[in-house]
């Protein structure tokens, strides 16, 4: 009776872990490779079995073949030496080229443009992105450190709500005052971002861009803090004006 091998046992063996053994192994089986199973269907490792996956691992890292690749090629080396499944080993995608030169520049063409038009999409996401992200930094900063105004009134508040004597209605209305205060500030931040932006746009391309040899891009990182600096300079003068009226 010829020697079989547990999965732990063959993982020890190439020095990995028995997950990875049955990875591998799930790889051969799918390109057709055939496993011996014992009474309780787990896979019964032959040294025929170890020599495949050490074929396997051979084409997959000395080779840098995918691992399907890899597999397909094992059990086509293993084919007249273990049992096979041939309608696997068989088995390719079907590649329908176009008949003429005509339509195979055509299809190239399409794919090109295919490929363009995902690489520019990608782009632009990438610059919302980045855009989106800025917004909500310069919103976390504005939470962070209110005006002195609108944070002293905002203590006020605060201590008005705990003081015990107040009945119900004037905690709720010192709460919604103090909600009305923080939508307030997010309200003059937005105004102001968008004249900041405005000015941003009026600035000379010499100030605004950043320019190599072949292209030009906006420097991203100035704007973001010559809007900062408009707002946080123009934000508590704002504030008081409001809450002055």
């Amino acid at each position: 009776m010829q020697q079989t091998y547990f999965t732990a046992q063959v993982a020890e063996k190439f020095g990995t872990t028995a997950t990875t053994v049955y990875r591998w192994s799930e790889s051969l089986e799918a390109a057709g490779y055939h496993y011996l199973r014992d009474d309780r269907g787990q896979r019964a490792y032959r040294e025929i079995d170890v020599e495949a996956l050490a074929r396997l691992i051979e084409l997959k890292d000395g080779k840098r073949m995918k691992v399907e690749t890899a597999a397909r090629k094992v059990v086509e080396e293993f084919a007249d030496r273990v049992e096979v499944n041939l309608e696997l080993l068989e088995r390719r995608p079907e590649i329908v080229l176009p008949d003429t030169p005509e339509e195979f520049m055509k299809m190239i063409q399409n794919i090109t443009s295919a490929y363009h038009e995902v690489v520019a999409t990608n782009e632009q996401l990438a610059s919302e992105l980045a855009e989106t992200k800025e917004e909500m930094q310069l919103i976390r900063q504005q939470l962070q450190a209110l005006p002195e105004a609108s944070n002293q009134l905002e203590k006020k508040l605060e201590s008005l709500v705990s003081t015990d004597k107040l009945s119900q209605d004037v905690r709720a209305f010192v709460r919604t005052s103090q909600f009305d205060l923080r939508f307030l500030e997010l309200e003059v931040s937005k105004e102001l971002r968008k004249q900041a932006l405005d000015e941003w746009g009026r600035l000379p391309e010499s100030e605004r861009y950043i320019k190599s040899l072949f292209s030009k891009r906006e420097n991203m990182e100035k704007r973001h803090d010559f809007i900062s600096r408009y707002v946080e300079e123009r934000l508590p003068e704002e504030m008081k004006k409001r809450l002055n009226t």
